[in-house]
């Protein structure tokens, strides 16, 4: 009888399950970075927006077509124009849905990443959240 060189088919056996059970590993935690990685995108994208907005609050001095809700200095931004030029100086893709000043400072901003993501901005928190209610 030759001497045949190869895999027996239980070396085959183990292998494959190896290789299974680290791809049953490694497949989920990249899934979670990737995850977060654009969770973190976004949330850039909207700070960096908010941020523009911030600093048109001072120097747009608003536009004509908001509307005050009260008599405390409170005003909502409804100029499209406007808001998608916060956008675009920010280099973002969404869309500002609210936009929500008091005395002059950014109280509430909501921001449409994409068709189901969705940033909100509250003085309350000082921070961008991803709105995770839809």
């Amino acid at each position: 009888m030759k001497n045949i060189k190869g895999f027996t088919l239980i070396e085959v056996i183990v292998t494959i399950t190896l290789l299974a059970v680290l791809m049953a590993i490694v497949v989920p935690i990249s899934l979670s970075y990737m995850d977060n990685i654009q969770e973190k995108k976004i949330l850039n994208e909207a700070e960096a927006v908010l941020s523009q907005a911030r600093s048109g609050a001072h120097s747009d001095r608003l536009s004509l077509e908001g509307k005050y809700l009260s008599h405390s200095g409170t005003y909502t931004e409804t100029d499209s124009t406007l808001l998608s030029l916060y956008v675009s100086k920010a280099n973002g893709v969404g869309v500002i849905q609210s936009l929500r000043y008091e005395d002059g400072n950014v109280t509430y901003m909501k921001y449409q990443y994409n068709h189901s993501t969705i940033v909100i901005y509250t003085k309350e928190t000082n921070q961008c959240v991803i709105d995770n209610s839809l």
